[in-house]
C-alpha cells in the first residue's frame, strides 16, 4: 500500500492532514496523554489532572490559532515545545503567584525584617467586604445576596431564568449545584 511521506507536504488526493491541522479538538488525545507526562514528571502535580487538561486545552487553542504554522511543523511537535510553559503560567497567575526572574512568588509582599508589631493578628475576623472582594466579580453581587440572607435556590432559580451566557445551558444541570460549586471553588481559591 502507497503510504504519504510527510516531507512531501499534505497529501494529493484531497484528504486533510489532521497532524497540521490548527483544531485543538483534532489533537484532544494528544493533550490528554502530554498532561499526563507532565504530572508523571512532577509538573503541576499539585492541580487536578482534569483542571490541568481544561487550562492546557484553552492555551493549546489559543497556540495553535495564532502561533502555529503548519509549514514548520507538526501540531504536536510545536504543542510539546510551547504548551507546557503557557499552561504553567497560565495556572500559577489564575492562583495568585507571579512569575520573576527568581522563579514563582506569591504576589504578597514578604519582607525577611519583620518587627514584631507589624505581625498581623490572625485570629481577627475577616471582613466580609474584605472576603468578597477575593471571590471572582461575576460571582460578588451572589455572595452579597446570600450575605444578606437570601437563599442560595432562589438566586440559582433567577439565573436559571435568564441566563447571561448563551453557553451557559442550565437545564443540563441543577443550577443550585453549579452556583454552590462555583462559590466554593472561588472562597477556597481565596483562603488558601
Amino acid at each position: 500500500m502507497d503510504r504519504h511521506d510527510p516531507s512531501q507536504g499534505p497529501p494529493s488526493d484531497g484528504t486533510r492532514d489532521r497532524r497540521r491541522s490548527k483544531d485543538v479538538a483534532d489533537h484532544l488525545g494528544y493533550l490528554i496523554v502530554l498532561v499526563g507526562r507532565w504530572q508523571a514528571r512532577g509538573f503541576l502535580r499539585t492541580f487536578e489532572r482534569d483542571e490541568v487538561l481544561s487550562v492546557a486545552y484553552l492555551e493549546a487553542d489559543r497556540l495553535l490559532t495564532k502561533k502555529y504554522d503548519p509549514a514548520r511543523s507538526t501540531a504536536t511537535t510545536f504543542l510539546s515545545r510551547y504548551l507546557l510553559s503557557r499552561t504553567t503560567y497560565a495556572m500559577l497567575t489564575s492562583y495568585g503567584q507571579r512569575k520573576t526572574p527568581d522563579g514563582w512568588r506569591t504576589v504578597a509582599v514578604v519582607s525577611d525584617t519583620i518587627d514584631s508589631s507589624e505581625i498581623p493578628d490572625t485570629t481577627a475576623a475577616l471582613d466580609l467586604e474584605d472576603l468578597i472582594l477575593s471571590i471572582h466579580p461575576d460571582l460578588r453581587d451572589t455572595a452579597r445576596r446570600i450575605a444578606s440572607g437570601e437563599s442560595l435556590d432562589s438566586i440559582a432559580a433567577e439565573y436559571a431564568e435568564a441566563p447571561l451566557f448563551e453557553s451557559l445551558l442550565w437545564e443540563d444541570c441543577n443550577p443550585s449545584d453549579t452556583l454552590r460549586q462555583m462559590l466554593r471553588s472561588e472562597l477556597a481559591k481565596g483562603l488558601r
